[in-house]
């Protein structure tokens, strides 16, 4: 699959239903200071927004989450419905929200030994 121009994804997040906006919109809602990759289950994705549930049936939500997958924009961890983004997922959640995840870092390494 041919990667996107940021353009070509801020057209296509105009014309995305509200469904995938929610879903897409709970990664930085939920998870504010998240890295890249960093992923939620359907139930946080849901608990995201109050008025979701009253727009949209869990079966609705789940389906949706399904298509993401089947797009490539998220990835779903075998036998749970922890739902990730990919790197194509990140860079529309970003055109969305402008929600932009911390770079990965590294803890300090430990001093070193000084009984050694």
């Amino acid at each position: 699959m041919a990667e996107p121009t940021d353009k070509q994804l801020k057209e296509y997040v105009a014309g995305l239903p509200d469904v995938y906006q929610y879903i897409l919109k709970a990664y930085p809602s939920k998870q504010p200071n998240r890295q890249a990759g960093d992923g939620l289950t359907e139930d946080s994705i849901v608990d995201s927004f109050a008025d979701i549930r009253d727009i949209y049936s869990i079966d609705e939500v789940s389906d949706a989450l399904d298509q993401l997958v089947q797009r490539d924009f998220l990835k779903r961890q075998p036998s749970f419905r922890f739902f990730s983004p990919t790197e194509l997922g990140e860079r529309l959640i970003r055109v969305l929200t402008g929600s932009v995840p911390r770079s990965s870092k590294a803890a300090p390494p430990l001093p070193e030994l000084a009984w050694n």
